[in-house]
């Protein structure tokens, strides 16, 4: 039996791993579409190597709905434009932001530091918008990583309820009637209903507000 040397294991698999990020190109927004996922993952949201004080975000005091929107972001599991587009076969140069006039692609550099559509949000969160924070890398990476988190989603929000036309009274009188929504909809199960009529039910649901 030929010995297995664990050492040169895990160095040909951390070799093999690492060759993943070789030739991507320096931005994310000028990259061939093929490698646009990795590059912008790597370029904007990869830890840094020379952070002084790495921590683990996940013993962060942030909540788990926080915490899932936070990474989602981090992944592009979202619905900005420059995610969405690749969706509905929309050219990457044209997946424009949909919320001002500025006619750029909308991505996560432009939610977190250009978008106006935001700025209000911006305004809550002056300590992460210092001068010394230029890249996205360094946003994403900062000490208070917790106001970071919740930066993101409170701007992930604000632009659903944009996109979909909900103001935040129409939102909030939802989510009181969710419970009788839930009470509803296990009632009618009970009772056996079709699909067809429990379709019916949550497509109109919305519609009662």
């Amino acid at each position: 039996m030929v010995p297995v040397h664990l050492a040169a294991v895990l160095q040909l698999l951390d070799g093999k791993a690492s060759r993943v990020w070789d030739d991507i190109d320096v931005c994310p927004r000028t990259c061939p579409t093929r490698n646009a996922t990795l590059c912008t993952y790597h370029r904007w949201f990869s830890r840094p190597d020379l952070l002084s004080r790495p921590g683990l975000l996940l013993q962060q005091p942030i909540s788990a709905r926080c915490m899932r929107v936070f990474l989602k972001f981090r992944m592009g599991c979202h619905s900005l434009p420059n995610v969405s587009g690749r969706w509905a076969r929309v050219a990457r140069a044209q997946r424009y932001c949909l919320h001002c006039d500025q006619h750029v692609l909308g991505d996560e550099r432009h939610l977190v530091f250009e978008c106006p559509a935001v700025q209000s949000i911006r305004d809550q969160y002056p300590a992460l918008f210092a001068t010394a924070i230029q890249t996205m890398q360094q946003f994403m990476w900062q000490l208070d990583i917790v106001s970071v988190a919740h930066f993101v989603m409170d701007c992930l929000i604000t632009w659903m309820l944009s996109v979909h036309s909900i103001s935040p009274g129409r939102l909030e009188l939802m989510c009181n009637f969710l419970p009788s929504f839930l009470q509803i909809l296990y009632n009618f199960l009970n009772q056996g209903a079709t699909a067809l009529s429990l379709i019916t039910f949550c497509t109109f649901f919305p519609r009662l507000f």
